[in-house]
C-alpha cells in the first residue's frame, strides 16, 4: 500500500508473471492486482460495517432475503439494520470502484472522489423502486479503491456515531474515532492481502515468494 500511494514499483514485482489469472496485463506499480475483479475486499468491508451497528446498539440481519421488492429473487443488500432510525429500517449495501478505470479515470483526474459518488449514485439509481421510502432507508456505501469514502457512506458512518451516542453516552468521540479507523483499515489489508494472494497465484511454483514472509505488515 506505501508503495500504491508513493508511485512506486512493487516491492515483489520481479516474482511475479507478465500476466494476471484473468489475462490482464500486471503492471509494474500493482495497480492491476488491486483493481483486479478477482479480488473480492468487498465482503471483508460488509462484516466489519455490521461489527460497527452492533456496537452502536443496533440489530444487524446479513443479506436478508425476501426484502426487495420488483427484483429477482436471488436480489438482496448486504444488510438490513433495525434501530439506527426510530421510524425506519435501513438497507445498506457496499460497492467499490477503481478511480483508474477507464470509464472513471478522466473524471476522477478532474474532481477526486468523484468515483465513489459515481458508484453510489449508480447504486441508488438501480435499488430505487425497490423498496417504500416511508419505511426504509437506503444507504449504498462507496468506497474507491484504495478506501475514500462516497457521501452516502460518510452519511451513514455519521448516523451511526449519533446512534452509538445515545446508546454508549460515555462513548463521545472515542467510538467515531475508533470506528473511523477501522474501517479505513480493514479495506486497505484485505486488498493488501488479496492482491498479494492473487499475484502469488499467479505465479510459477519457482518464482512465488512465501506469504508467511509479509506477516509483519499486519
Amino acid at each position: 500500500m506505501l508503495a500504491y500511494y508513493m508511485g512506486l514499483p512493487l516491492p515483489i514485482i520481479d516474482t511475479l508473471p507478465e500476466h494476471c489469472i484473468c489475462s490482464s496485463r500486471i503492471d509494474i506499480h500493482g495497480f492491476h492486482l488491486l483493481e483486479c475483479s478477482r479480488i473480492y475486499a468487498h465482503d471483508n468491508v460488509v462484516r466489519e460495517v455490521a461489527k460497527f451497528v452492533r456496537a452502536a446498539g443496533c440489530t444487524v440481519l446479513e443479506e436478508p432475503s425476501g426484502i426487495l421488492q420488483n427484483t429477482a429473487p436471488k436480489s438482496r443488500p448486504d444488510l438490513l439494520v433495525r434501530y439506527l432510525d426510530t421510524t425506519k429500517r435501513s438497507l445498506v449495501d457496499v460497492t467499490t470502484g477503481a478511480p483508474t478505470a477507464a470509464s472513471y479515470l478522466s473524471q476522477a483526474v478532474q474532481s477526486p472522489g468523484s468515483t465513489a459518488a459515481r458508484i453510489e449514485s449508480r447504486k441508488i439509481a438501480k435499488y430505487q423502486d425497490t423498496f417504500t421510502p416511508s419505511s426504509t432507508e437506503f444507504f449504498p456505501l462507496g468506497l474507491e479503491i484504495p478506501g475514500r469514502w462516497g457521501p452516502n457512506f460518510v452519511k451513514f458512518f455519521k448516523k451511526v456515531c449519533s446512534r452509538a451516542l445515545s446508546y454508549l453516552p460515555h462513548a463521545g468521540h472515542e467510538f467515531s474515532f475508533i470506528w473511523k479507523r477501522r474501517l479505513a483499515i480493514v479495506f486497505k489489508v484485505a486488498l493488501f492481502e488479496r492482491a498479494l494472494a492473487l499475484g502469488h497465484r499467479a505465479a510459477s511454483p519457482s518464482r512465488r515468494v512465501s506469504l508467511s514472509s509479509w506477516d509483519c505488515v499486519f
